[in-house]
């Protein structure tokens, strides 16, 4: 089984390359700077929740 702390670290660093995607992706480069935030929260929150989910599952 995956451990909690490897986990972690994998969604933190997809959630940089997600922020760095939606920062120097050309193709979104005519998206409004508050339309980038409101999907890299969304992904964050995501991100929260899936930790939250397998907190749960691994204290089971």
């Amino acid at each position: 089984m995956i451990s909690k702390q490897t986990l972690i670290k994998v969604i933190g660093i997809a959630t940089i390359l997600v922020f760095v995607w939606l920062v120097f992706d050309p193709t979104s480069s005519e998206l409004r700077t508050k339309h980038k935030e409101t999907l890299l929260k969304k992904r964050i929150e995501q991100g929260v929740e899936k930790i939250k989910e397998i907190d749960k599952e691994i204290q089971r």
